[in-house]
């Protein structure tokens, strides 16, 4: 009798979880129908903003005197939760074969992989990212912050409630591009 009670149980519980992952991908459902409409608007600016950017590059140099003692600072944009398979490994490799500086300074943005760089000297940022397409606005007001109070202050501190150094005001190079990880090109930016 004992194990049929056991048996029931067991069947009872996996009746539970099939009802709790249903829930969630029905959460993740929506979540995608609205990361797909915010998608197609992003890849319009991304279009706009490299025309201009080509546009300008026309008439501008793109390389500046660099100072002897210049770094680059990248961007890394990695996973928030994970559920992403390598992705956070992809954007870390490619930071590893990334030409040139050889020592850039790092901003890192998603808590998966700010945890795998916490003991990199290089890095000097890392900001949480959003869990949701309503908090995707609000990730690049944290990266560069308005002048306002000093530093140590709340609304000096990250959403996680660390405090964290401020990164340079001119953030140079991605690392991420349409979802898979990229090296940008030589003289993309300034230096730090």
């Amino acid at each position: 009798m004992s194990k049929r009670l056991e048996a029931e149980r067991h069947l009872q519980a996996l009746d539970e979880i099939r009802h709790i992952m249903g829930s969630m991908k029905t959460l993740a459902q929506l979540e995608t129908r609205k990361l797909g409409r915010f998608l197609a608007t992003q890849q319009q600016a991304l279009r706009n903003i490299e025309a201009m950017a080509a546009d300008f590059c026309s008439f501008y140099a793109m390389t500046p005197p660099l100072a002897p003692d210049a770094r680059h600072i990248y961007l890394l944009l990695g996973s928030e939760r994970g559920f992403c398979g390598d992705f956070n490994e992809a954007v870390l490799q490619a930071l590893d074969e990334a030409p040139g500086d050889a020592e850039p300074r790092l901003v890192a943005v998603g808590r998966k992989l700010s945890l795998r760089l916490e003991d990199d000297s290089r890095l000097i940022q890392a900001l949480d990212g959003p869990d949701a397409a309503e908090e995707v606005e609000a990730v690049p007001a944290r990266l560069a912050p308005r002048p306002g109070p000093a530093s140590g202050s709340p609304a000096a501190s990250t959403r996680s409630g660390r405090s964290a150094p401020r990164a340079a005001s001119r953030p140079c190079s991605a690392l991420t591009r349409g979802g898979s990880p990229m090296r940008s090109g030589p003289g993309c930016c300034g230096p730090a």
